[in-house]
């Protein structure tokens, strides 16, 4: 895999919360980050609007970015503001030298491009997963990008469905506060029905309607063997109890009725929890294994879900740590997925249903991470 230089990795996270979702290359992320360094683009925000209020730490963010580029390319002061104005108006009458030694003082942060998708991608082996959340090298996409829909409405919908949840697209828009129309919503339900999403919905319905759960179980993913218990509950025996109570102002007695249930586990609402069970450990061992390896090369980082923030220098050896993994989990997907249909109790009843899941796969031979899978 590529190496990324520390002023590289700088430009393409500038790209990325300057917007850069989808394009030809990593390449051209990266000149879109220069662009903008050039012209100190930050977003667009109305801050009287709570919308653009959350979004004003990225604009803080790329600030202090601009400055430490400014630094690291001997810019920060009169004479530097005008070279850099000179190669930001014609940059082929000129070349900028970033200085070799210059120590990073602002952190970045690589994000994993929709990571249930990347982890179900290297558990199915399927190559549409690993196309669309940029594993492979290629254009760059956005997996959260569906003709005729924005893209929040895309994800605020994906991401509990594709989890488990029971509700429908317009459900949770409405939840959301996000307007829509019966024509989004029928854009939805069939891109949920094609292409690497369908592969998705299939797999979360496939162990969904095929796990077995208790209310007390020992659960097995990837070499990691530990105990979960329901945490949902449903009321159960119904019964009612009548009391006279004397009731002394007025002399007469009066009846209180007072009604008791029994709580007991929800079976059926927790096997909705398998799919974020698979998918969150998984994430939690990829970024505890990242954390340390991080942190004993370089001193310092942050992990957030599946997010790392770094020191510039270190998003190389991020960007490549995180690709071992994901090759690991694809060359080791079939042991990962028998250990844990076992212990939630999916036997070979379910084969027909795994046969309709892989007739929608793409399969991989063989699969090299690239670098962009984090963006």
């Amino acid at each position: 895999m590529a190496t990324i230089s520390g002023a590289n990795a700088v430009f393409l996270f500038v790209a990325e919360l300057n917007g850069y979702k989808s394009g030809p290359s990593m390449d051209d992320k990266i000149q879109y980050g220069i662009r903008c360094w050039l012209s100190t683009k930050l977003l667009e925000l109305d801050l009287e609007q709570e919308d653009h209020r959350k979004h004003l730490h990225e604009n803080i963010w790329l600030e202090r970015l601009y400055l430490d580029l400014d630094r690291a390319f001997g810019l920060d002061n009169i004479e530097g503001a005008i070279r850099k104005e000179l190669f930001r108006i014609n940059p082929c009458d000129m070349s900028l030298t970033l200085d070799p030694n210059y120590s990073w003082t602002v952190p970045i942060e690589l994000d994993a491009g929709a990571s249930m998708l990347q982890v179900e991608a290297m558990l199915l082996g399927d190559l549409q997963l690993a196309t669309a959340t940029n594993m492979v090298e290629g254009p760059l996409t956005d997996p959260w990008s569906i003709k005729g829909l924005t893209r929040n409405q895309v994800k605020k919908a994906c991401t509990p469905m594709l989890y488990g949840s029971s509700q429908a697209c317009y459900e949770l828009w409405e939840s959301n506060g996000i307007q829509f129309g019966i024509d989004e919503v029928r854009t939805y339900n069939e891109a949920l029905n094609t292409g690497y999403l369908a592969v998705a919905n299939l797999f979360k319905e496939f162990i969904i309607n095929n796990c077995k759960p208790s209310p007390i179980m020992d659960v097995t993913i990837w070499g990691e063997s530990f105990r979960i218990e329901c945490n949902r509950f449903r009321n159960v025996g119904e019964r009612t109890v009548g009391y006279d109570i004397y009731d002394s102002e007025s002399g007469t007695i009066k009846r209180v009725f007072h009604t008791t249930t029994a709580k007991v586990p929800d079976l059926d609402q927790f096997r909705r929890y398998f799919v974020t069970l698979l998918v969150h450990n998984i994430d939690s061992q990829v970024a505890d294994a990242i954390a340390e390896a991080v942190y004993d090369e370089f001193g310092w980082v942050i992990d957030i879900h599946d997010a790392f923030i770094v020191n510039p220098e270190a998003a190389s050896f991020v960007r490549a740590k995180y690709a071992e993994l994901m090759e690991e989990i694809f060359t080791n997907r079939k042991a990962i997925l028998g250990d844990y249909f076992r212990s939630i109790g999916i036997s070979s009843s379910a084969q027909k249903q795994w046969n309709q899941l892989q007739s929608k796969i793409v399969p991989m031979d063989s699969f090299k991470c690239g670098p962009m899978a984090l963006k």
